[in-house]
């Protein structure tokens, strides 16, 4: 239960960058809470990851990752996100090898191994289940920038990778949908300026505050030719003043609107009524009409 977002934004004319939020919400097993710390892995200078969902197995997994590139760092963000997804089948890997196999004593290159030995409805079935019921819930985005330039990736069980470069914004967590939902509202493109998309990536990740789980805090950060950073909290603080007065003043429109919007339909319907009146008095009575037949 929780949100990530992430944005590629206009710094200079022909000159991109990477903005992006996520709420401190913890979640692990059946149970939520949230400390101040933030949920991003930050795997070289320019390339970091957002993580959402299962902590604990979240935390194998960068951990995993993050031991890869300290032997060798990723040469470019595409690189970083086919090592965390080779992580990620991994650890599921072995959660389906400790649900099915190890019970009944085999792991899995032994099961590999023993596959002529045992019946093929064994086969099947055991093969079934751990490619079917064992689902990783968790999800995490790999933004970056590389000497190709921005670039931002999805990955989610059973280990897929999007490359979502040319939408140029991801979200992911349960509050994903509502977030991405204000960026598709906006209209929104990689040209649209840092300033504008700061603004735009708070508003979505408050508007995916509706859905249950998502923690309050926000911490907000970019990427850009110096690498990673974070936002103060005075920015953070300010971007929420801007957030929270915008929201107002919608809120104002919106009565108004509805205001007139119940005016134009009352004065519509009372037109119509006394129309229908008029047309009612102007027809003749038939009423004797059967008698004269």
């Amino acid at each position: 239960m929780t949100v990530c977002i992430a944005a590629i934004c206009s710094w200079a004319p022909d000159h991109l960058m990477i903005v992006g939020a996520s709420d401190q919400m913890i979640t692990a097993g059946d149970v939520q809470f949230e400390p101040p710390q933030q949920k991003i892995w930050t795997f070289a200078r320019n390339i970091v990851a957002l993580i959402a969902g299962d902590i604990p197995a979240q935390t194998s997994i960068c951990s995993a990752a993050a031991a890869r590139f300290k032997v060798k760092p990723p040469s470019s963000v595409a690189e970083a996100a086919s090592v965390y997804a080779d992580a990620f089948t991994a650890h599921r890997r072995k959660m389906a090898e400790a649900r099915y196999l190890v019970p009944i004593g085999m792991d899995a290159n032994s099961f590999i191994d023993r596959q002529l030995d045992l019946r093929p409805e064994v086969v099947a079935d055991l093969t079934f289940q751990m490619q079917n019921s064992v689902k990783l819930e968790a999800e995490t985005i790999i933004a970056g920038i590389d000497s190709d330039g921005c670039h931002l990736y999805v990955i989610r069980d059973p280990g897929d990778v999007l490359c979502l470069d040319a939408v140029g914004f991801a979200a992911i967590g349960s509050g994903g949908r509502n977030a991405e939902m204000q960026f598709m509202l906006s209209h929104y493109t990689r040209q649209v300026s840092h300033q504008k998309s700061l603004l735009l990536t708070l508003t979505a990740k408050k508007r995916a505050e509706v859905s249950p789980g998502i923690g309050k805090r926000t911490d907000m950060f970019f990427i850009g030719d110096h690498g990673f950073g974070t936002l103060s909290p005075e920015i953070t603080a300010k971007l929420t003043s801007i957030h929270e007065d915008m929201e107002k003043k919608i809120a104002n429109v919106t009565r108004g609107a509805d205001e007139e919007a119940h005016k134009f339909v009352e004065e519509f319907l009372r037109k119509a009524q006394a129309s229908q009146s008029a047309h009612n008095e102007q027809q003749p009575d038939d009423g004797g009409s059967i008698g004269v037949i």
